[in-house]
């Protein structure tokens, strides 16, 4: 038997212990929400970025390894923008309203990408295209690409005549790249 003055040992949590464990995550995580939506965004424009990127550097390297002149091609329509990467006359391909790369003649796509209005990600070029020629990968002229998202981020590519690339950020220092 036991005795009238021993207590029985409790073991688990009361009510109040787990509400205010339950207030104290959902305080943490009101928190960490908003932080994870920027990164995600962040992320979204650095990849396309990367990507930009990535095309401008195969134009120039397939320019010297096919020994003929490679275009890069922006267009920008009221459903998206988009770019091409092709061979071929340099006025030989185009992207369609509906963001389809289309060529005539002797043009042939390489590449292209399409970033649709309601997207996230849009692209925007100071120059109508970059021609790189075969003869160490040079361009015809510099230009920048500004990649922008939405939320006021923007990245920017400048293609210098070199055809050599270099990455800032407009306005403030963005994903440790310098301000330009």
């Amino acid at each position: 038997m036991r005795k009238p003055s021993q207590r029985m040992q409790q073991t688990g949590f009361t009510v109040l212990e787990a509400s205010i464990s339950l207030l104290i995550s959902a305080l943490l995580a009101s928190q960490a929400i908003p932080a994870l939506g920027k990164l995600k965004q962040r992320q979204s424009l650095n990849g396309v970025a990367q990507t930009v990127m990535t095309d401008l550097q195969q134009a120039r390297s397939e320019a010297v390894l096919n020994g003929s002149n490679v275009h890069l091609k922006f267009s920008s329509h009221a459903s998206g923008t988009c770019y091409v990467l092709h061979s071929g006359p340099s006025s030989s391909c185009s992207c369609e309203e509906s963001g389809q790369a289309v060529c005539t003649g002797e043009g042939q796509v390489v590449k292209s990408e399409w970033f649709p209005t309601r997207g996230e990600v849009a692209i925007r070029a100071n120059v109508s295209g970059l021609s790189y020629s075969p003869r160490q990968g040079t361009t015809s002229s510099t230009g920048s690409i500004d990649i922008h998202h939405r939320n006021g981020d923007v990245i920017r590519h400048v293609v210098s005549i070199t055809g050599r690339v270099r990455s800032c950020a407009p306005g403030q220092a963005h994903s440790g790249l310098q301000t330009c």
